[in-house]
């Protein structure tokens, strides 16, 4: 299913900045604990928004110029709450800012209805926020397609040999998806799709039929991955994995202004892991065709 939520914002400078770029995408990170909204500005006429200010930073990457915000600087948040990031299957799909309110587009499984029927209760009681929308998705390809219209995308894969963290996955036809959160014992949560070959599933159960759960995990590539994109500001919009024949695929999905980025920082890393078999197998702008490999 597909939830569509949007609150007011009353930080001082998002309306300004919204009136003079329009539409805004913007991406989450969670650092330490922490939730940091990214908002992109495309740069026109070579003016740039003031970078000089307590409650934000700013960082350069033509044509953007990103602006970090820490989430509690933006008073009626109710669209991120811990709730919402908690629902089991839940991932976002889309934010952005426009006329004035911050819109979320989120995934979830209808087994996990229930829990966010008590979000969408507190969510009415609230005088900033409200659901846009809420009913059966088109699915998350569909999601990304119509993204991609609105902010350009690349994908870049890479392989290894399955991590020992792994190996229960072997021989199992899966797909992991990334959510934006660690897990509190320090590893990613994902979202566990199961397919032929599945017997029995790990983590927290959320549907039987198809098999799907909520899993933790890491490996030192994608620790290191994380770290050193975060620092540098790289947004990813989906990561997602996949294992065959012991090897594992790791796809990441993200603005194509930061594809030059990430290829630099995953190529340094991928040196260090020579031994497991590391290596890049694409990079490429964003289609409906890579669906078709992937």
């Amino acid at each position: 299913m597909v939830i569509s939520i949007s609150t007011e914002i009353k930080n001082s400078m998002l309306p300004i900045i919204e009136r003079d770029y329009g539409k805004l995408p913007v991406y989450i990170h969670i650092v330490n604990g922490k939730t940091y909204l990214d908002v992109y500005l495309v740069i026109n006429k070579n003016e740039k928004f003031s970078s000089n200010s307590s409650i934000y930073t700013s960082i350069i990457k033509e044509p953007y110029q990103i602006i970090r915000f820490e989430l509690k600087e933006i008073p009626g948040n109710a669209l991120l709450t811990n709730d919402l990031l908690n629902v089991p299957s839940l991932i976002i799909s889309n934010l952005y800012i426009e006329n004035g309110r911050l819109h979320g587009k989120m995934r979830f499984h209808h087994s996990d209805l229930k829990n966010v029927n008590k979000i969408i209760s507190k969510i009415t009681e609230s005088t900033t926020s409200r659901v846009d929308s809420m009913g059966p998705a088109k699915g998350g390809i569909k999601e990304l397609n119509e993204l991609n219209e609105f902010l350009p995308l690349w994908v870049i894969s890479y392989d290894q040999d399955l991590p020992s963290e792994w190996k229960f996955i072997k021989d199992m036809e899966t797909y992991l998806e990334l959510k934006p959160q660690r897990s509190v014992d320090g590893g990613y949560q994902l979202i566990f799709y199961g397919g032929k070959g599945v017997t029995q599933i790990p983590g927290t159960l959320i549907s039987q039929d198809p098999f799907i759960s909520l899993i933790s995990g890491t490996s030192q590539i994608a620790n290191q991955l994380w770290i050193e994109s975060n620092k540098n500001y790289v947004s990813r919009i989906s990561v997602l994995a996949k294992q065959a024949e012991g090897i594992a695929r790791t796809v990441i999905i993200l603005p194509a202004v930061m594809a030059d980025e990430q290829i630099k920082i995953l190529s340094a890393i991928g040196r260090n892991y020579e031994d497991t078999n590391f290596k890049i197998n694409a990079f490429l702008r964003y289609s409906n065709d890579i669906w078709e490999w992937i």
